[in-house]
């Protein structure tokens, strides 16, 4: 344990390729991070500002100007993840973007 002190607080790098995603959609929070979000129909609900860890599903936080969207990151919602071209696209639930605007 005492020599583990000397690590605290340290910054730990790994290479990308020592971990494996498990699935075919499973990303790294940082290749989501600034991704453009946009409706099926085409209109533009901003960039993934942050990400917020919950015990079933993550939540991607869109903020264009004063609005800020929460987007629960399940199937069901989002469609379509485009790393190539920053993009996803996602399928909102009734009610789901009245919910959050603030």
């Amino acid at each position: 344990m005492t020599d583990a002190e000397k690590y605290r607080a340290a910054d730990i790098l790994v290479r990308k390729d020592a971990l494996p995603l498990k699935e075919e959609d499973e990303y790294f929070w940082h290749e989501l991070l600034g991704l453009e979000v946009f409706l099926e129909n085409g209109e533009y609900l901003g960039p993934i500002s942050d990400i917020i860890a919950t015990g079933s599903n993550d939540i991607y936080v869109i903020k264009k100007g004063k609005s800020e969207v929460l987007i629960p990151a399940t199937h069901e919602i989002i469609k379509n993840i485009d790393l190539e071209l920053g993009k996803m696209m996602i399928h909102p639930i009734e009610g789901l973007l009245d919910l959050h605007e603030i």
